[in-house]
């Protein structure tokens, strides 16, 4: 007898959480100031992966709004210099001096129209066309097109000392678990009173068995690799992470490396399962992080978990913005236009014409690390947070996303003490120690009640406070414990 078969309900797209961030690019003139400092011109930084997030059409669509704002802004210039040198023109006629005036603000207008519309219409393209976000604009300068690229294959992060711990980008640590240390001698015992064979192993061996067995069961939307996580003041111990010393470090580096991070972990540098599952297209993350290290006999592992909420709603399409359509973003461009126009040719700010604030503090960053590195000087090449992780709402207070992240924690948690324990009965190890403390994890797990008592705060000048450290505004980006902050993204710089 054949299975029912019911009606699907409405899912999320899997590019969600990128379109919304290509649409805020458009719409946002401080967001894509800041994706332009810190992920396609880093200023000597590493740039962290945004879980769930197409960097490179983010990018690519930032890159696009950016030259619009260059055009128009080189355009005003010439406007300016016209509107200027006009009253000379008196000494002919001044009927040609008001003419030629009001062509240059008829052309000023036009100009400033022409900014408004395109930004829209891009901005609700990628909303609503079903093409790749990426495919709907101009691919970037291809080395930055091949870092980016190679973020999403990732091998190391480099993440700036002070953070508190090394998992940026990921957001909210949910619950930390460090299992106590397990004598690998102990033979396991049968029915029989035989004892098992022990056959030998180590990190590595223990590292890549649960990252090959943990996503077996099938979970939707998990990725599992390991990853070599190294402290920004180190990037130069490690070969390959530095190809130019006056340049953001690499995305991956040779295998031998991440697997010396499971084998010699230093305090700086160390080797962590990774498992992300991506949820709503990628409006929620959870992340677990999972290192396990061997020292005289004794097995220790390490289990981290930590969640990324959905993106602000100041970066969301609104429902006006969609219902208005192409007809809607014509009158509003209109009236933007009659609006600013005149504001913009005499030098205000609006925000059709916000002053880039973020590329006096990164040009000043930029010329300190190199002038650091020139004498010698221990430089920190660490990225401080991801753009997705800057732009989360970690006040959410959603039931069905509370449920899933806590669902996925259990599964993932469950997945891995299974995987663990069969590890450990094929080289014959006693699991009794092991057994005796499913219970205490199984209940800090159930303990996780709540996630919407988010640890990182947003500030009105664009300040993050986090579980990673402090995150600051970027104007004041100097020192270890300073990070670069996210966009201030207020409505002010929504237009």
């Amino acid at each position: 007898m054949a299975a029912k078969r019911y009606p699907l309900l409405p899912q999320f797209n899997e590019q969600l959480t990128t379109r919304i961030l290509c649409h805020a690019v458009h719409m946002n003139e401080k967001l894509r100031g800041y994706i332009h400092h810190t992920v396609i011109d880093p200023p000597l930084r590493g740039v962290c992966p945004s879980f769930g997030v197409d960097l490179t059409a983010v990018g690519r669509h930032s890159a696009l709004a950016l030259s619009r704002r260059r055009v128009q802004d080189k355009g005003m210039l010439w406007i300016r210099l016209g509107l200027v040198g006009s009253p000379a023109l008196l000494a002919f006629d001044p009927a040609i001096v008001g003419l030629s005036a009001a062509a240059l603000l008829v052309a000023a207008w036009g100009l400033v129209f022409w900014r408004a519309w395109s930004d829209r219409k891009a901005a609700f393209q990628v909303i609503t066309e079903a093409r790749p976000a990426s495919e709907q604009a101009p691919p970037l300068h291809p080395t930055v097109e091949d870092r980016l690229t190679a973020l999403k294959k990732t091998n190391v992060i480099v993440f700036a000392d002070g953070q508190g711990d090394p998992f940026i980008g990921s957001g909210k640590r949910l619950n930390q678990f460090h299992f106590n240390p397990i004598d690998i001698t102990r033979a396991s015992v049968d029915s029989n009173g035989r004892k098992a064979t022990l056959k030998p192993f180590d990190a590595v061996d223990l590292h890549h068995y649960l990252a090959t067995h943990v996503p077996s069961l099938g979970f939707d939307g998990l990725l599992v690799r390991n990853r070599l996580y190294v402290r920004g003041d180190f990037a130069r111990q490690v070969s390959g992470l530095l190809p130019d010393a006056f340049g953001p470090p690499a995305p991956t580096v040779g295998k031998d490396w991440v697997k010396s991070g499971a084998l010699n972990p230093s305090p700086y540098a160390r080797t962590f399962i990774c498992l992300e599952r991506i949820l709503s297209g990628g409006d929620l993350v959870v992340c677990m992080y999972v290192r396990a290290w061997l020292e005289q006999n004794l097995l220790s592992i390490e289990r981290n978990i930590y969640f990324l909420p959905p993106v602000l709603d100041r970066y969301r399409p609104t429902d006006d913005f969609l219902v208005g359509g192409r007809i809607g973003i014509a009158v509003r461009s209109f009236a933007q236009a009659c609006r600013f126009t005149l504001p913009i040719v005499f030098g205000a700010k609006t925000p059709l014409s916000t002053a880039d604030t973020l590329r006096q503090p990164y040009g000043k960053e930029m010329k300190d690390a190199r002038k650091k590195i020139q004498l010698g000087l221990n430089h920190d090449y660490g990225a401080r947070v991801s753009l997705r992780e800057a732009v989360a709402a970690y006040d959410t207070s959603e039931h069905y996303e509370d449920v899933d992240v806590i669902d996925s924690v259990k599964r993932l948690q469950r997945r891995l003490l299974d995987c663990i324990q069969e590890f450990l009965k094929d080289h014959g190890v006693d699991d009794s120690e092991f057994r005796a403390q499913l219970q205490v994890i199984n209940q800090s797990i159930s303990n996780i009640d709540t996630v919407t008592a988010g640890n990182v705060v947003i500030g009105g000048e664009g300040n993050i406070i986090s579980g990673h450290g402090q995150v600051n505004s970027p104007a004041q980006g100097q020192g270890g414990a300073q990070q670069q902050g996210p966009p201030p993204g207020g409505p002010s710089s929504q237009h």
